[in-house]
């Protein structure tokens, strides 16, 4: 549909340890082992949904893969994903909606599962994929709207630089 470019799915080279992945989504499961011979199979899979079914035979990172981990990973492809170009408008004009990654495959950590089997109203999921795609969201739309008004502004870190406003000279 209109939104699909938000998917993992969706064509859009990205860069992890110095190789280039056709999408999100074969990044991320190559991210999740540290075998370069799965890795290298999970980059050269012809489409994205083989990418993840041979991220799930992979073996997984020594000592398991912690919630907090997998965020952290997958904001980093997603910030790649959205730096600029089409993608980034198109991000930008789903404001101020609630992006939800809704599923029927039971994922509670990036979406939310919307089918009967799956669904629990105690814990429909965390939505972790809509959230990242809002806060990448809103920061792109303050650094856009500090630009404009000739500012500076540092995304990466707590500290914020803002570069000192130039005025025209009075006249008199």
């Amino acid at each position: 549909g209109d939104y699909r470019f938000l998917s993992n799915f969706n064509p859009c080279p990205v860069v992890l340890d110095g190789q280039v992945y056709p999408t999100v989504e074969h990044a991320y499961q190559a991210w999740k082992t540290t075998d370069p011979i799965w890795r290298e199979k999970i980059r050269l899979c012809d489409t994205p949904g083989q990418a993840k079914r041979m991220g799930r035979m992979a073996p997984v990172r020594e000592g398991g893969i912690p919630v907090e981990a997998r965020v952290e990973a997958m904001d980093a492809l997603l910030q790649q994903k959205f730096s600029g170009g089409e993608l980034l408008r198109l991000l930008l004009e789903t404001a101020p909606h609630e992006l939800v990654e809704g599923n029927s495959h039971g994922d509670h950590v990036f979406g939310m599962c919307t089918a009967k089997v799956c669904s629990s109203p105690d814990h429909p999921g965390e939505n972790h994929l809509g959230r990242l795609l809002m806060k990448i969201r809103d920061e792109l739309q303050l650094f856009q709207r500090d630009k404009s008004l000739g500012r500076a502004i540092k995304l990466d870190d707590e500290d914020i630089d803002f570069e000192r406003l130039t005025r025209e000279p009075s006249k008199g």
